[in-house]
């Protein structure tokens, strides 16, 4: 298997190491760990997400009940000749650093089998690289007391997860009670990944060295991250963990998907060790700001009726569609249209950035700001058709917000906290903004040894000052390669600088077949998968490293989620065939794909186009794009779970629905490979010349995601028999489960939509179940050749209801039970003779 791979040199480390990274399923490894399967050399559960799910799944990992083994690991340290912060209580010297394992697997530590990494350097990374983590504590004993709130985070790196042995430093963190405290490292997968998902490793710790006079952890006064555009805005102070997307009870982050949050700069984060955690230096204010005076901007054209920038709860709360808000610049101005669509624009550009998208019928619409900090759009009846989340009695009365200059809303509490903000109009709060820039030079420092008057250390450790001790952290999995770079988020590159992209990508093709299973499961593990031919609907089909068709479909709107949003994207016919030429490529190259009827399709799948036929050079990245490992199993292999094929007998794009879409060919163990074909049935001829397509696969839930993904693309059934049958869309329906074998209705039927949205959604699987075009759905491997009018087996008429046979169980009897029951039918036969007599 892959996670038991001996490395063999330097360019096969650094592959490695790239893989896990692009895994993005990661956890920290060490003896102190909570771990059910901590026993497992290759276990990889922890690096699960979390994601959807109940208190009691998420929380902890779901390993309350599983300390660490002291008994185990003693003897398995002892074995391997490990030494150094290898108990079961992880020690964190305070002023100090320490290190942690990361990875996808315990396989790819030095926890696993030989005691030592599988690269040559674990400390290595790309640079730049892009991510942020990091590490908490909660000053409790017992693990059962602690809740997400006791926890603050008290060091960050920016540029985490970036190598298997990652470096935090501490503060002047103070003794623990009874020598244990409860720590966790976090992580939040960037959005521009692909990918929304929280990752939490509880362990138990200790702080080591702690001077006596270190002041207290502010817990009383410690909130939930809040974003700060502006960087003046930022309020720091201690912070709990952030907590998104695992359920709407939990999360503490008010984000939208695909807008995580960060640990990061843009949420007030400082690279390092978190100084301003502790009551004596807590900069957060005591008591209320002095509101700053509004300064109307008074350029006559960008305002000419002089409306300002600020609604207030204790004073202006609220404009209707008379009147607006304009940014103290001039600059931006928002507006409240007909239906209640609350919308900010550019003036520069006359364009809109932002909009709440709640349009609704109705009249008397406002847009106001609450005495309790909820800024909402309401219509005549007071109903609310939008609302800022999770600002609800977030800090202190009485609030404020106003349009600022960043083209953002911005809601402030009393003490001038920045506790909710809309997301930026140029994306840059999800992937404009560098995690390797320095920290704004507008944020203060924190000192928290002044008050260390002595160098009195707690504890059994020998005082360590100004030469402080090291401690590491491991990373074995991975988030997105470099942003900088755009690189594809399962590909695999030496991140020579000197070297261009393509150039990169080259050097990437020349690696060997001993490589292909290695990418091949990366592909799948990362989850973000998409077809790529000439005939696909994207807006970014002349990129050679486009990845954005590759993401999944997950709580948008319809506008957003159909079509992949590309219905105004369709092929480039020029661009292609000037494209194809140049490439040499010729087979079924056209921006109208061809499906020969009663024949055999290929279809590229990708998480970018630079790992096709159709990016950078006309060539695959491996020397077979049809090999798929042998076995495909393991972790792997839960991902698959199968993808489909559906086509829409429409020419016009902007006439197809959802239920116009028939699968016709569906692959049992796909994504498997980088070329899968795909068998066609009887298909009929398309009208014009021209129908609609499209690849469909949903995630498996096993593989730790629950996301769906369409690609589609123009296509045209050829070599079509005359005789052909038509589809029967007429009686088309979406699949439902069928444990039960002889229960599977099949037929034709539409494609699942899941998750997309409760509107749009055709499948009632709750998250963490998810469907999958297989065999528990009905679907046979292979072409479809049940969807036709003389073919679909489901009957037109009603189905007489079988007889309801009930099963009795009889009790096993005891010889005298058996005397007594004989006894019984005697007499009453005796008696029914007598009556008859």
């Amino acid at each position: 298997m892959l996670c038991q791979s001996e490395p063999r040199a330097h360019g096969v480390l650094l592959v490695s190491f790239v893989l896990p990274v692009a895994l993005a399923h990661m956890a920290m490894w060490h003896p102190s760990v909570f771990d059910r399967d901590q026993q497992n050399v290759n276990s990889n559960a922890n690096s699960n997400p979390l994601e959807n799910m109940e208190y009691d799944m998420w929380w902890w990992h779901n390993n309350l009940n599983y300390p660490p083994n002291v008994t185990f690991w003693a003897s398995k340290n002892q074995k391997l000749g490990l030494t150094k912060n290898t108990g079961t209580v992880f020690e964190i010297p305070a002023n100090g650093d320490f290190d942690l394992d990361l990875a996808s697997n315990r396989a790819w530590t030095k926890w696993s089998r030989s005691g030592k990494y599988p690269v040559a350097d674990p400390r290595a990374a790309p640079n730049p690289w892009a991510d942020s983590e990091f590490a908490s504590i909660a000053y409790k004993s017992n693990r059962f007391d602690i809740k997400p709130e006791d926890f603050v985070i008290f060091t960050v790196e920016h540029d985490c997860p970036a190598r298997f042995l990652q470096n935090f430093s501490v503060p002047n963190l103070p003794a623990c009670p009874d020598n244990l405290c409860h720590c966790a490292w976090f992580w939040i997968h960037k959005s521009i990944g692909g990918t929304d998902q929280m990752y939490m490793t509880p362990f138990q710790c200790n702080v080591t060295n702690a001077l006596a006079t270190a002041p207290q952890i502010d817990y009383a006064n410690a909130r939930a991250p809040r974003k700060c555009t502006n960087p003046a805005d930022c309020v720091q102070g201690p912070r709990h963990p952030m907590i998104w997307k695992v359920n709407s009870q939990d999360d503490n982050m008010p984000e939208l998907s695909h807008f995580a949050p960060t640990y990061s700069i843009l949420f007030g984060f400082k690279n390092g060790a978190q100084r301003d955690i502790f009551t004596t230096t807590n900069p957060v204010p005591s008591t209320n700001k002095a509101i700053p005076d509004e300064v109307i901007c008074s350029d006559a054209t960008l305002n000419p009726k002089k409306f300002g920038y600020r609604l207030s709860s204790n004073g202006k709360s609220s404009f209707d569609p008379s009147e607006q808000l304009v940014s103290p610049s001039g600059a931006f101005r928002a507006v409240l249209l007909g239906g209640g669509n609350l919308v900010i624009y550019n003036q520069s550009i006359s364009g809109p950035i932002w909009g709440c998208q709640c349009s609704r019928a109705g009249s008397g619409f406002k847009a106001e700001i609450t005495n309790d900090g909820i800024f909402r759009v309401v219509n005549g009846s007071g109903i609310a058709i939008f609302q800022s989340r999770m600002s609800q009695n977030f800090g202190t009365a009485p609030y404020r917000l106003e349009l600022t200059d960043n083209g953002v809303f911005v809601m402030y509490d009393a003490k001038g906290l920045d506790i909710w903000e809309s997301w930026m109009w140029d994306g840059s709060d999800t992937n404009g903004f560098n995690p390797l820039a320095p920290d704004p030079s507008i944020w203060p420092t924190y000192d928290d040894l002044a008050v260390a008057a002595s160098t009195a250390v707690i504890g059994s450790h020998p005082a360590v000052y100004g030469g402080l001790p090291i401690v590491v952290l491991r990373f074995a999995s991975a988030g997105e390669l470099v942003q900088n770079a755009h690189l594809p988020h399962y590909g695999f590159s030496w991140f020579d600088e000197r070297l261009s992209a393509a150039a990169r990508y080259r050097r990437l093709y020349t690696m060997k077949s001993e490589l292909l299973v290695v990418i091949l499961a990366l592909m799948v593990a990362t989850g973000h998968i998409a077809m790529w031919h000439p005939s696909v609907f994207d807006p970014e089909q002349e990129d050679n490293n486009a990845n954005g068709n590759a993401n999944p479909l997950e709580n948008m709107d319809y506008d957003t989620w159909w079509w992949h949003g590309n219905l105004n994207y369709p092929p480039n016919a020029a661009y292609w065939t000037d494209k194809n030429q140049r490439l040499g490529l010729t087979k079924n190259a056209g921006t109208v794909f061809e499906i020969p009827a009663n024949g055999v399709i290929d279809l590229d799948l990708a998480t970018n186009r630079a790992f096709t036929q159709w990016g950078w050079d006309g060539k695959y990245q491996v020397e077979d794009p049809r090999a798929s490992p042998d076995p495909w199993q393991n972790s792997f292999y839960t991902n698959v779970a199968g993808c489909a094929v559906g086509i829409a007998y429409k020419s016009n794009r902007f006439d197809i629905k959802p239920e116009d879409f028939v699968i016709f060919s569906v692959e049992h163990d796909c994504p498997a490979r980088f070329l899968q074909n795909f068998s066609v049935p009887n298909l009929p001829a398309c009208p014009n010349n021209l129908c609609h397509c499209a690849w469909f696969w949903i995630h498996k839930s096993a593989g730790g995601t629950d996301q769906m993904y369409m690609t589609p693309f123009q296509c045209n059934v050829t070599n079509a028999l005359a005789t052909a049958p038509q589809i029967d869309y007429a009686n088309a329906r979406a699949p439902r489960k069928c444990a039960n074998p002889a229960d599977c209705v099949q037929g034709p039927r539409h494609p699942m939509i899941w998750k997309v949205n409760d509107q749009d959604d055709n499948m009632p699987e709750p998250g963490g179940s998810a469907p999958t075009y297989s065999i528990l759905f009905g679907f046979k491997n292979g072409a479809q050749r049940d969807i036709f009018t003389i073919t679909n087996p489901v009957p037109s008429t009603n189905k007489a209801v079988p007889d309801e046979v009930i099963r009795v169980k009889l009790r096993c009897l005891t010889d005298a039970s058996m005397s007594f029951v004989a006894h019984v039918y005697l007499s009453l036969a005796l008696l029914f003779f007598t009556l008859h007599l």
